[in-house]
């Protein structure tokens, strides 16, 4: 399965990505596909680091932010794949 296709490419769509520890990954650019709190889809952050470690994902303004927009991430489980893993 390619990044794309997974969880964080549900929530939006990004310019490059980064791996910043095991289970943390750094987006640049993410252009929002569905609402997150007060933010419409099409907006788009400076930068967003994803922690599945933390199950967290913080959304900054500018790239010089040291403090972001946190949300608390949940799974839900939505139907089987006919294909398997």
């Amino acid at each position: 399965m390619s990044i794309e296709t997974g969880i964080e490419g549900q929530l939006f769509s990004w310019e490059t990505w980064d791996s910043v520890d095991e289970g943390v990954l750094s987006f640049e650019k993410p252009k929002l596909k569905v609402d997150v709190g007060d933010f419409k889809s099409g907006h788009i952050f400076a930068h967003c680091v994803v922690d599945f470690q933390k199950s967290k994902i913080v959304f900054f303004d500018t790239d010089t932010d040291e403090v972001g927009h946190t949300f608390e991430l949940k799974l839900s489980i939505v139907k089987p794949i006919e294909s398997g893993v």
